[in-house]
């Protein structure tokens, strides 16, 4: 379940880092990480984020 709500949460932060509204990204990019913390496109997609 977690699984499945971390995917959603990356979908959500992938919308908002597309829109350019980079605080809301890092911000639900960390929650989907909290649900499952081994989600490599997560980290990667947040590390991409951070470095804008």
């Amino acid at each position: 379940m977690n699984s499945t709500r971390a995917t959603e949460y990356k979908a959500r932060a992938d919308a908002f880092a597309a829109q350019g509204d980079t605080e809301r990204a890092i911000r639900v990019y960390r929650q989907a990480l909290d649900l499952k913390d081994d989600y490599f496109e997560v980290h990667a997609n947040l590390g991409s984020v951070l470095v804008e």
